[in-house]
């Protein structure tokens, strides 16, 4: 790390370190173009994207706890020992608690400015299962954003999720910015010289093993099937949350073929035909669609903005409806036996979504450029 240039440097806070290097390595490209040292401040015990430094913390992402204080206080020390030029926080913790940290930092001297990435709504705005608890914590976490992101420059990845900060009054547009996803690399993520020939249709769940993601109506979906040309797929990695699905529940279900961690993503899809994202909360723009649609697969989400980047009905994909799981699964299914029928069908929309993604501004270039813009500015 260079530290002559500490007034060159770029703080990253993010949950976790292996989801920072999967999701937003661009940033770190970015930020080395630019000359600019790297410091990432996330949890776990992954593996950090080259040319940076990771700086361990400990986030628990699915509870507020007191013991968070050390969060802040850690952010706090970081901006007053490295004095970034920019302080950039990704995910609903890094940019509550370090927009505190931020506020405490300018009392004491810190000039720098601050840079927040809305990955989307997330579980905070789950309105299905909203207690009067969540609504109260709600409201306390939208004061304290209030308060601490007044002069950060917010990116989002939908013009909806954005709108919907303003409709909030958590920011103003003019301090906003749209980004197109995460942005992938269309050199790894294309579509395969040649597809599986034996006539198997290989639908695909790709992602967090949480029943938040729809996980738990794929195997709904998977169990009702009962189509023996068709191989349902699940790949993915457990995890300490307390809406995870474990291994041994995945075990259970003899029709899904479960193969864990797939650090080969390219080559996953590049074998499936179908991939099912039945997600109940609202993301950004998932990455795993666009990879999917890069690579000619036929994408099957919830309706909700973000999917709505990607999918046009029944031209790029299929949207599920916001309903129950049993109805969800049953969607799934009629879409599966459609398909399985008409391979025609799976060519055509494949095709047309690798044309969506390289039209639309999905290339991970595409989205440097635009942090390039915004660290610049």
């Amino acid at each position: 790390m260079k530290t002559d240039k500490a007034n060159q440097t770029i703080v990253f806070v993010s949950n976790d370190i292996d989801n920072f290097r999967h999701h937003r390595k661009h940033l770190v490209d970015v930020a080395v173009e630019m000359d600019k040292n790297v410091i990432v401040m996330a949890g776990g015990n992954g593996t950090p994207p080259a040319n940076c430094y990771h700086k361990k913390i400990e986030i628990n992402r699915f509870r507020l706890h007191w013991s968070d204080f050390n969060i802040i206080f850690s952010i706090i020390k970081s901006i007053l020992y490295y004095r970034p030029e920019i302080l950039h926080l990704i995910n609903l913790k890094p940019y509550l608690y370090g927009g505190v940290a931020a506020q405490v930092a300018k009392l004491l001297g810190w000039r720098g400015n601050l840079v927040v990435s809305v990955p989307g709504l997330g579980r905070l705005y789950d309105t299905q299962n909203l207690t009067a608890a969540k609504k109260m914590r709600l409201r306390v976490v939208e004061l304290v954003l209030r308060a601490c992101l007044r002069d950060a420059t917010i990116c989002f990845e939908t013009s909806s999720d954005r709108d919907f900060w303003i409709e909030r009054r958590l920011t103003v547009i003019d301090r906003t910015e749209l980004t197109n996803g995460t942005g992938i690399d269309l050199e790894q993520f294309h579509p395969p010289e040649k597809r599986h020939s034996d006539r198997r249709l290989k639908v695909l769940y790709a992602g967090r093993l949480l029943k938040a993601k729809g996980l738990d109506v794929f195997l709904a979906a998977a169990k009702t099937c009962g189509m023996e040309n068709v191989d349902m797929i699940v790949a993915g990695q457990t995890e300490a949350d307390p809406d995870g699905v474990s291994e041994n529940t995945l075990r259970e279900h003899p029709e899904v073929l479960f193969l864990g961690r797939v650090d080969d993503m390219p080559r996953l899809l590049g074998q499936a035909d179908v991939v099912v994202l039945p997600s109940r909360y609202n993301e950004g723009v998932p990455r795993i669609l666009i990879e999917a649609a890069a690579c000619g697969c036929v994408t099957v989400a919830t309706d909700f903005p973000g999917s709505r980047a990607l999918i046009k009905e029944g031209v790029t994909g299929f949207f599920l409806q916001r309903s129950t799981k049993e109805s969800q699964a049953n969607e799934i299914v009629s879409i599966i036996e459609k398909l399985s029928k008409n391979p025609t069908m799976i060519k055509v929309i494949g095709n047309n979504a690798i044309e969506h993604i390289r039209k639309e501004g999905f290339a991970s270039d595409a989205v440097k450029s635009a942090f390039h813009r915004i660290y610049s500015q």
